[in-house]
């Protein structure tokens, strides 16, 4: 009889996922991290597809858990240096410092995209196609996986321009549940069950104890599947 190998973990996301998350199930799991602080939901879905159509994939031994980020973020291919770092802030990062030939010219981008181009109703909206788009792709390719949201919109701390739910009729619990998102107790946000809980620090990430208890239920769901 041949050796029974251990299933890979490949984790997807932004630093909800790459700060603790990834080290407990590194503890206990095979595993590979290709998540990234401050990734953008384009970069997440494009990573996945990337691997999933790669050589380092492999569909009898990996599984695949991915979490997605705030839909204020922005990323698309690009020649600047380190062109995998989306915009996400006003302050200095990655795809500012790295690039400060062009360092102004860009963060007044980023602000005029957040001013007059970013809108909870439309990005979630967006958001909930390109997560129907990946499904129906990793189901095709009979891929195991889970898929998690941490919130369903921005990061308020990572801009200074006030916004507006436009559509409050859309019923994002319904949609969730068709896309069939990791829920706990009926909760689709997991960033929402987490400050219910008191476990949300002022960076807005999850403590430890809430990314060990969220670890626990994404592992388990994943073996369920």
């Amino acid at each position: 009889m041949g050796k029974i190998m251990e299933k890979r973990i490949v984790l997807f996301g932004c630093s909800h996922t790459e700060t603790q998350i990834q080290y407990i199930i590194r503890n206990s799991h095979k595993s590979l991290n290709l998540s990234k602080p401050g990734n953008a939901n384009s970069k997440i879905i494009k990573d996945v597809y990337d691997f999933v159509n790669s050589d380092n994939f492999s569909v009898d031994d990996d599984e695949i858990i991915i979490q997605y980020s705030y839909t204020n973020r922005l990323w698309f291919p690009s020649k600047f240096e380190a062109p995998e770092f989306a915009f996400h802030s006003f302050q200095d990062i990655p795809i500012y410092y790295l690039n400060d030939f062009a360092k102004e010219e860009l963060m007044e981008f980023y602000q005029t995209y957040i001013k007059y181009f970013w809108n909870y109703d439309l990005n979630v909206k967006q958001l909930l196609m390109d997560i129907d788009l990946l499904k129906t792709f990793l189901e095709s390719k009979k891929v195991k996986f889970i898929h998690w949201i941490f919130t369903d919109g921005g990061n308020t701390v990572e801009w200074n321009y006030e916004f507006d739910k436009v559509n409050a009729e859309l019923d994002l619990n319904s949609e969730f549940k068709k896309l069939d998102l990791f829920e706990i107790d009926g909760n689709y946000r997991i960033g929402e069950w987490g400050r219910d809980n008191g476990w949300i620090d002022e960076t807005e990430h999850m403590i430890p104890e809430g990314c060990e208890i969220l670890t626990e239920k994404l592992l388990k769901k994943l073996k369920n599947n």
